[in-house]
């Protein structure tokens, strides 16, 4: 299954990626803000990194 790591600060749009990318076959992890992004597991790759371009914290 190919994993996608998703950054969005907002859960409304967040949740609705997280649906719609599950849906279609994709195992999603999300974070909400940079920071959280950072201290992630990063011994995990992830096949796609999704990111808002425009959160307030990075």
């Amino acid at each position: 299954m190919r994993k996608i790591f998703l950054v969005e600060d907002d859960p409304g749009i967040r949740e609705t990626l997280e649906i719609l990318l599950t849906d279609e076959g994709f195992l999603v992890q999300s974070f909400g803000a940079v920071a959280e992004f950072s201290n992630r597991d990063k011994s995990i790759l992830p096949d796609l990194f999704l990111f808002d371009v425009m959160l307030p914290d990075g």
